[in-house]
């Protein structure tokens, strides 16, 4: 079976899960291995996202916050809002060294830091 078949077939089985979240959420919990492509790494962090698989959605981002260039710009959109709000998320944005970069030159519009304190909080 030649590769474009099979991604159709992929697309097709997504789009008849998509009235059914729960199986949607575990097929797409399944495509996130450490060895997945980032490509679908971010799809499955969407979707897992957008159907409030918080947890799911940052695991997949963490595989990818582990490879040379880390995670991109999708994690600021406004599906990955609560997956911003774990703890799991402030530990990666450390880890990439981004809160060192916006004590130095300035938070973003999604962090900011907790007064009177060293903590942050991401929305």
């Amino acid at each position: 079976v030649s590769d474009a078949r099979q991604n159709v077939r992929f697309y097709v089985h997504i789009k008849d899960l998509l009235d059914k979240p729960d199986e949607l959420i575990a097929f797409m919990r399944g495509l996130v291995l450490p060895e997945g492509g980032a490509p679908g790494l971010i799809g499955a962090a969407w979707f897992l996202a957008y159907h409030g698989d918080a947890a799911g959605a940052l695991e997949a981002i963490q595989i990818l916050g582990k490879r040379p260039g880390g995670f991109t710009s999708p994690i600021w959109s406004p599906v990955f809002a609560e997956m911003r709000k774990l703890p799991g998320f402030k530990q990666l944005v450390q880890d990439q060294g981004l809160v060192d970069y916006w004590k130095t030159y300035g938070w973003g519009d999604f962090c900011s830091p907790i007064q009177g304190t060293d903590d942050f909080e991401c929305e």
